[in-house]
């Protein structure tokens, strides 16, 4: 059942590496929220800079919890069992919001949840930081080769939404395993959301609901880093979502897919630079090296889900790359 919304604690995880600039905004607009009550679970990954003493001198209510650099969705799932709340909201630090930001995103919450039980996960539309509108967020489905692919029509729901923000049940959360650990950065959000369309629950998107995101503050640009990363967790949740049966098959395609075509496309794009080259045989190297030690995760989730891989494609699958849809080699 959905709490009543004078009943109902909004943990609110705030997740951040060197992000101290960002602060001051983030945590005023958080103390300012007309919705209550929340709690503010302040996650710093190991920051070199004066993130932490800077969140206990200035913003004593929010809870600080110092770890290591375990990567982003170690850093939430530590948030998300400290929280008390019924409804854990996940942000990155490079944010700020309005005040009923939280109040509208609840209400959205409850109103689909009046409709449609199976309610996984909920997104936000988000706006850059001076606050230059941008186009709605909406629930994306998934490419034949991994990749998150934007949707351009009107459905209410599809399998994946962007991790900042993303609200959902804590008791759900926690049930799902949380993201996947295995992944440092980048897709812990495409790997979730897969998981919880297999395992029956829809995302959605609540696109009137708006914060302003400086976006990318952690490894701003393109660097042959990031490709790296997108690389390696897409081969993860790859290798977490689909069943023995379509396994092999869908990791040769990403393979031939991400060796020619988009090895192909960097080359170009980046003006024959081989370190992107580089990046993506050290991503499916480290994949594989480190495989044998995913298959716990991996058995989980088979366990949990109950869509089958055929219902899911059918459902869930855009059958144009990605790279395309989103048009996503222009930040080359």
């Amino acid at each position: 059942m959905m709490e009543n919304a004078s009943r109902a604690l909004v943990s609110i995880i705030v997740v951040n590496y060197n992000g101290e600039r960002f602060l001051e905004k983030a945590f005023t607009s958080l103390r300012q929220q007309t919705y209550q009550p929340c709690e503010v679970i302040f996650v710093d990954s190991g920051s070199k800079d004066n993130s932490v003493a800077f969140t206990r001198t200035h913003f004593p209510e929010v809870q600080v919890i110092a770890s290591s650099n375990r990567g982003f969705g170690a850093a939430c799932n530590l948030g998300a069992h400290h929280a008390k709340g019924s409804y854990i909201l996940f942000l990155n630090e490079d944010i700020h919001v309005p005040p009923t930001y939280v109040e509208e995103l609840f209400n959205a919450y409850g109103a689909i949840h009046q409709r449609d039980k199976r309610i996984g996960a909920l997104t936000s539309s988000h706006d850059t930081y001076d606050g230059t509108r941008k186009p709605d967020i909406r629930p994306g489905k998934i490419d034949p080769f991994g990749y998150p692919a934007p949707v351009r029509g009107s459905e209410e729901y599809a399998a994946l939404i962007p991790g900042c923000p993303f609200f959902m049940s804590r008791q759900l959360f926690l049930k799902s395993g949380g993201f996947c650990e295995n992944i440092f950065l980048y897709n812990e959000d495409t790997d979730l959301s897969w998981r919880l369309a297999l395992m029956g629950y829809h995302q959605y998107s609540a696109p009137h609901v708006r914060l302003y995101h400086w976006d990318a503050a952690s490894l701003p640009g393109f660097p042959p880093q990031k490709i790296y990363y997108f690389v390696y967790s897409t081969l993860v949740c790859i290798f977490n979502n689909y069943s023995i049966v379509f396994l092999s098959f869908f990791l040769i395609l990403n393979l031939l897919y991400t060796v020619f075509a988009i090895q192909l496309g960097l080359l170009i794009f980046s003006k024959g630079n081989i370190e992107y080259s580089r990046a993506i045989f050290s991503g499916i190297f480290d994949f594989f090296r480190k495989a044998s030690g995913m298959i716990p995760f991996r058995r989980r989730v088979q366990q949990m889900r109950v869509i089958s891989d055929i219902e899911f494609i059918s459902r869930y699958m855009h059958f144009r790359p990605s790279l395309l849809v989103a048009r996503s080699y222009r930040k080359l």
